[in-house]
């Protein structure tokens, strides 16, 4: 209705006649009415039009006018002033009678629902998540479409707090800037296991994210609550098991190795010294000819 408010950002527009009119040639005009900026202008004979033949005229916005956007005229922003002209003989009645139409900005006119602030519906990895890969991202789901402000997300060790990682939300790390759906791609680094080295995400160890508040706002410029604590989103990443041989040089059988080259051993993930030694056997005796620690620096 005119001067309606708290419309919601995804309301179709329905026009009621005193009669029953057809679509004929004009467009229904949706402005802004703080400077006038044609968001949509929607042809009365087009399939976002319905009802002709009938009292009732629907008019459907496009589906990016569904969603807020902060800064961008074409979309019908939450919070809003807005105004709806209709072109004069854009609908007429059965004898050719033309509706009048609506020219001015204080006939019909509305102001759009502010939702608030964002609220984060459901995270990936889950809360309290396990057995989650060490390459997996983070993405965050609001209710609203969101933008990056300034703070952070940060990843932090559950057992000592260390800081793994703290992502700008401005970085080119997060996507999604302007919808629902908000990913977070930790550095190459992030992607394979590590053991102690907080710079990692080490394989079966426990993880908690941190967003700063304000880091992510609506379209109105609510912001964001966020997380500040360690049990709102935590995770343990998965354990891939032992750790598999996958090729080595020499290869087994080969033959005409040169007698100085080095062994190379290629795991299935990265693997750490840990207690033991690197021993050559002669074949046909087992004799030992070398044996090397794990930890030494020849390794």
């Amino acid at each position: 209705a005119d001067d309606a408010t708290g419309i919601p950002t995804d309301t179709t527009l329905v026009f009621t006649f005193d009669e029953t009119v057809y679509s004929a040639t004009g467009d229904i005009t949706i402005h802004r009415s703080d400077n006038g900026t044609v968001v949509e202008a929607i042809p009365a004979t087009s399939g976002q039009v319905t009802g002709s033949g009938t009292a009732t005229i629907t008019v459907n916005p496009t589906v990016e006018l569904l969603t807020a956007g902060a800064g961008d005229t074409q979309l019908l922003a939450a919070g809003t002033n807005y105004y709806i002209n209709i072109d004069p003989g854009a609908f007429q009645d059965s004898l050719g009678n033309a509706y009048a139409g609506i020219a001015n900005t204080t006939s019909l006119n509305f102001t759009s629902a502010d939702p608030g602030a964002p609220q984060l519906l459901s995270t990936t990895p889950a809360d309290d998540a396990t057995g989650i890969p060490t390459d997996t991202n983070i993405v965050l789901v609001f209710d609203e479409p969101v933008y990056p402000a300034t703070g952070e997300v940060t990843i932090y060790r559950s057992d000592d707090g260390t800081v793994v990682e703290a992502i700008p939300v401005t970085g080119g790390q997060v996507t999604g800037d302007g919808t629902t759906t908000i990913t977070v791609n930790p550095t190459v680094g992030l992607f394979t296991a590590g053991a102690g080295d907080t710079q990692l995400l080490a394989a079966g160890t426990s993880y908690y994210v941190n967003v700063t508040p304000g880091a992510f706002q609506d379209s109105l410029g609510n912001p964001y609550a966020g997380i500040t604590n360690s049990t709102s989103l935590n995770f343990t990443s998965a354990d891939p098991g032992a750790p598999l041989l996958v090729s080595s040089t020499p290869a087994d059988d080969a033959t005409g190795v040169a007698v100085n080259t080095d062994l190379v051993f290629t795991f299935d993930e990265p693997v750490y010294p840990a207690t033991g030694e690197i021993t050559i056997h002669r074949s046909e005796d087992e004799t030992v000819v070398g044996t090397t620690a794990v930890t030494s620096w020849r390794v």
